[in-house]
C-alpha cells in the first residue's frame, strides 16, 4: 500500500511538473498581478525553461530619480517569484536610452526607466541597432520643482525668469543698463547689431522688480539627467520664446542650442547623479535665496526641510499634478525590449521580463495608495493605468 501511495504522490508531482511547465508566460503573468506567490516546486518547474537564457537576472538601466521606485519593484518581483535580483544602474534618462538602443543581445539592458518619453531620435537609434518590438509603460506621474531652504525667500517664478536667470546668453534688447539704479529692472531698447550678450544678471531682482535683491544661485540637474532635458524643454525653452531674437533664428536646432546653454557657476551649478539627494544637501545651509530643481518625490522625502516656490503662481501639490493644473508635471515610464524575452522554446536573453511587466502595471504598484504613489509619486487616471497593464499584457509595439 505504501508503494502505491508513493507511486500516486509522484504521478501527482509529475503532473504539477508539467502542468508548471506548459503554464507559459500569460499564466505567470496572471499569478504576479494578482499577488498569488509562486510555490517552490512551482518555481522549480518553470526553472526549467530558464536553462538557455544567455543571462541569469534582469539588467536595467536610466533614471537616477526613479532608482527608489526600480529596486522596489525588483524586490517585490523577487519576493513572488524567485527571479534572480536584477542589475540596476542609475545612469540618468539620456544615459540609458543610449545604452538600452545599442543593441540586441545579453551584453545589452533589458529595460530602460526615463522620466520623460523616448524621443524620435532615440527610437530610430532603436530601430537602426535591430530593436524593432519596444513595450511603452507610462506608469505614473512626478513634476519638477523648485526649492529653497525652510525659512528662506520664497518667490513666484516663471519660465521666463529662469531663462534669464540661467542662460549663458540673453537678448541684448532687454539686458539692463549700467546707469539703472540697484533694484530698479527697467529694460532698456538697444540696438543689436549682435543679438545676444554674455548674461549679466546677478540678483532675481535685475530681472523683475518684483523678485526680491538676492542673488540668483540654483543647483540643477547634469546633462546626463532625463530632468535636465525636461527643463529645457518645459522652462529654458518656453521661457525664451517670448524673445524675438529667439524667434529670429532660422534653424530650429540653432534656437535650441541658444536657449538652452546654461551659465556657470555660482549662478547656475549642475549637480552628478544621483543629483536629487546631493541638490538637497547643498541647498541646506547655503545662502537666503538658494534654490534646488528637483522632482515632487524628492520635496515629499525632504518637505520637513525645504519648501517649493511657486511657478506661474500655483505651488504645487499632488492633486494638482493629478489633474493637470501643475505646469511643470510629466509622466515616467519604462520602457522593455521584447527581443529579449525568452521563446516557447525558453531560448533568448534573460527570464523574468514578463513578470517584471505585470508587478510594475499592477494597481498594487501604480494604483492609488500603491507603492509608486508611496514612495511620493502621482498615480495616472484609472484609464491610463489600464493602457499601460494592456500594453503589457498584449506586448504592444511602440510606434513613433
Amino acid at each position: 500500500m505504501a508503494g502505491v501511495n508513493s507511486d500516486r504522490w509522484l504521478i501527482a508531482a509529475l503532473t504539477m511538473l508539467v502542468g508548471a511547465y506548459a503554464l507559459g508566460a500569460q499564466a505567470q503573468q496572471q499569478m504576479t498581478a494578482q499577488g498569488l506567490p509562486l510555490s517552490p516546486m512551482l518555481r522549480d518547474a518553470l526553472a526549467i525553461q530558464d536553462v538557455k537564457a544567455a543571462r541569469p537576472q534582469i539588467r536595467i538601466v536610466g533614471s537616477s530619480s526613479m532608482h527608489d521606485l526600480t529596486l522596489a519593484v525588483a524586490k517585490d518581483v523577487m519576493a513572488k517569484t524567485g527571479l534572480n535580483e536584477p542589475i540596476v544602474e542609475a545612469v540618468g534618462t539620456r544615459e540609458g536610452m543610449r545604452l538600452f538602443c545599442a543593441g540586441v543581445g545579453a551584453e545589452f539592458p533589458d529595460i530602460v526607466a526615463a522620466v520623460r518619453r523616448i524621443t524620435k531620435s532615440e527610437y530610430t537609434a532603436c530601430m537602426d541597432n535591430g530593436i524593432v518590438d519596444i513595450i511603452e509603460m507610462p506608469i505614473g506621474l512626478d513634476a519638477v520643482i523648485l526649492v529653497t531652504e525652510k525659512g528662506d525667500t520664497v518667490f513666484n517664478l516663471t519660465a521666463r525668469h529662469l531663462y534669464l536667470a540661467l542662460a549663458h546668453q540673453v537678448p541684448r534688447e532687454f539686458v539692463v543698463t549700467a546707469n539703472v539704479p540697484p533694484g530698479i529692472a527697467r529694460m532698456a531698447l538697444l540696438a543689436y547689431s549682435e543679438q545676444f550678450l554674455d548674461n549679466p544678471f546677478t540678483f532675481w531682482n535685475q530681472i523683475d522688480s518684483r523678485l526680491p535683491a538676492i542673488p540668483i544661485k540654483v543647483y540643477g540637474p547634469s546633462i546626463t539627467a532625463g530632468t535636465r532635458d525636461f527643463v529645457n524643454s518645459a522652462i529654458m525653452e518656453a521661457g525664451c520664446r517670448y524673445f524675438k531674437p529667439i524667434r529670429n533664428i532660422p534653424s530650429a536646432a540653432e534656437r535650441v542650442r541658444q536657449c538652452t546653454t546654461y551659465r556657470g557657476s555660482p549662478q547656475f551649478v549642475d549637480v552628478p547623479d544621483p543629483y536629487e539627494d546631493n541638490v538637497v544637501s547643498v541647498v541646506l545651509g547655503e545662502d537666503d535665496g538658494t534654490l534646488g530643481i528637483v522632482t515632487f518625490a524628492i520635496l515629499e522625502k525632504y518637505k520637513d526641510q525645504v519648501v517649493p516656490l511657486p511657478y506661474n503662481g500655483l505651488t504645487v501639490s499632488e492633486e494638482m499634478i493629478a489633474g493637470g493644473e501643475y505646469p511643470l508635471r510629466r509622466t515616467i515610464y519604462y520602457y522593455v525590449k521584447r527581443a529579449h524575452m525568452l521563446n516557447a522554446k525558453g531560448e533568448g536573453v534573460v527570464r523574468g521580463l514578463r513578470e517584471f511587466m505585470a508587478d510594475l502595471t499592477n494597481e498594487a504598484t501604480i494604483g492609488p495608495e500603491g507603492l509608486l504613489d508611496r514612495m511620493g509619486r502621482v498615480p495616472s487616471a484609472a484609464v491610463e493605468r489600464e493602457t499601460a497593464r494592456r500594453n503589457a499584457g498584449i506586448l504592444k509595439r511602440l510606434e513613433r
